[in-house]
């Protein structure tokens, strides 16, 4: 199969290293594969295809994104006016593009890319839904766009893939899900965990808890929570370290967001308790240094972090939405809690730190159910199960 992927990319985050890795893995098991990124001016995901050896070609050169949103009515009704102007020339050499490596399936994750294809009896167009796909926020311009061009779904989780049929945008048989994968034995061999046994033991009881928060500084990410969480521990006197890592995104709105979180810190004196650790393309180093992960997002696909700190063997405490209910288990593979409530995320905070025997329970069920379910094979075979004749 000759796959290719068209992708806009502003930041590097779990989506883009998922598709990057996908294409690699494709390309290793000797399918046709290539991406377009349309302006190449996210160093971190360029270097991530030429490090995997991915073939790439770059629609338009710039220093910068073309950012199409602003707070500005104004503004953004100009952007997209100029934008117009780009798509055309876009459509014409992508056109190109596609003629010379004849794909069969053009893979896409937003209508952004979407919108410079074209119909065509010589390949399938799929809409790879990464993230979690809310019907009624989707406009009715994008949804005339995205039924009119696709021909093939893809969710990340099942949860993803019901929310498509829900919608209305295609029946089940032409809806797919192609899970995140992980190459778990070159995890641990890169990590000194390599057994993903406990590390937090008798003889750390001193220290502090370490608590982490992934996720780029946008208010569906839960920061917020993170800081109620951290009040609150503060006021039980609670021997704790808060990781706040995160990427603040390109437009303005994550920047925002993000110097809101850290006046709240000051504002609640909480600095000596919070570590950030900004704009980061690889975190994975902290995963060996926390001992749970908080996950109190309003939205998600099937979250590479959680996956990632799982695989770490780390415990996972999250609010149930999206694909987070297919990775925990609740009670064995981590913790949902309601709504970011944030007293759920305090008392099962304070069980993990206090029984051993129940942290090691939680953390080898996590890195099995990782190591077994979500790998580079159970990936491929899933896409492969795409009908493209």
């Amino acid at each position: 199969m000759k796959i290719l992927f068209v992708e806009a990319v502003q930041n590097y985050g779990g989506a883009r290293k998922s598709t990057v890795e996908l294409a690699g893995r494709l390309q290793e098991k000797d399918h046709g594969v290539k991406i377009i990124d349309f302006w190449g001016t996210c160093e971190p995901f360029v270097k991530a295809m030429e490090e995997r050896g991915v073939s790439y070609a770059i629609l338009d050169k710039r220093q910068t994104p073309v950012i199409l949103t602003s707070s500005n009515k104004l503004k953004k009704f100009l952007n997209y006016v100029k934008y117009v102007q780009l798509l055309l020339s876009y459509r014409k050499k992508v056109k190109l593009l596609i003629n010379d490596f004849q794909p069969d399936l053009i893979i896409v994750n937003n209508t952004k890319t979407l919108s410079i294809l074209s119909k065509s009896r010589n390949y399938k167009i799929a809409f790879f839904a990464r993230g979690w796909f809310l019907p009624k926020t989707v406009t009715r311009v994008n949804t005339f766009l995205i039924k009119k061009l696709t021909d093939i779904y893809i969710g990340v989780s099942q949860s993803t893939r019901q929310a498509i049929f829900a919608g209305g945008f295609a029946p089940l048989e032409d809806i797919y899900t192609v899970p995140n994968a992980i190459d778990y034995a070159k995890l641990l061999n890169d990590f000194k965990n390599k057994e993903n046994t406990v590390n937090w033991g008798a003889e750390q009881t001193d220290r502090p808890f370490v608590i982490m928060h992934c996720g780029g500084f946008l208010p569906t990410k839960g920061q917020n929570i993170t800081i109620e969480i951290a009040k609150k521990l503060k006021h039980e006197n609670v021997n704790f370290k808060i990781l706040l890592v995160g990427i603040i995104y390109k437009g303005g709105a994550s920047q925002k967001y993000y110097d809101k979180i850290i006046n709240q810190i000051k504002a609640e004196q909480l600095e000596e308790y919070f570590e950030i650790i900004l704009n980061k393309s690889d975190v994975l180093e902290y995963f060996e240094k926390m001992d749970v992960l908080l996950h109190p997002s309003a939205t998600e696909g099937l979250p590479r972090v959680v996956m990632e700190a799982m695989a770490f063997g780390k415990p996972v405490i999250g609010n149930a939405v999206g694909g987070m209910t297919d990775y925990i288990l609740h009670g064995f593979t981590g913790y949902l809690t309601n709504f970011n409530a944030v007293e759920d995320y305090i008392r099962y905070c304070d069980v993990l730190q206090k029984d051993k025997e129940l942290y090691g329970f939680i953390s080898k069920n996590a890195s099995e159910l990782i190591k077994n379910s979500y790998t580079a094979d159970n990936q491929i075979e899933q896409l492969l199960k795409i009908k493209i004749k």
